[in-house]
């Protein structure tokens, strides 16, 4: 029983098959076939998508400090 939802796990990342597809170079018929069971995901696959998830949360954490040091004050106090 395959539990992986690769459908989903593209969607959390906020592509679509299609952009996925060209983003690691395959077929977008290929990911359609992970996507559907009829051939499995590979290995690699699910590894890229746990790195590029963590690639996406570490962006946003930079973005949330950056914020948050324009809300600091200036060392000149201002």
């Amino acid at each position: 029983m395959n539990n992986y939802d690769l459908k989903q796990e593209i969607k959390k990342l906020g592509m679509t098959q299609k952009a996925f597809a060209e983003y690691i170079g395959v077929g977008e018929q290929t990911v359609g076939q992970w996507v559907r069971g009829v051939v499995p995901t590979p290995k690699w696959t699910r590894i890229l998508i746990r790195l590029l998830e963590q690639e996406k949360r570490l962006k946003e954490a930079k973005s949330t400090l950056l914020e948050a040091i324009e809300l600091l004050p200036s060392e000149d106090g201002t």
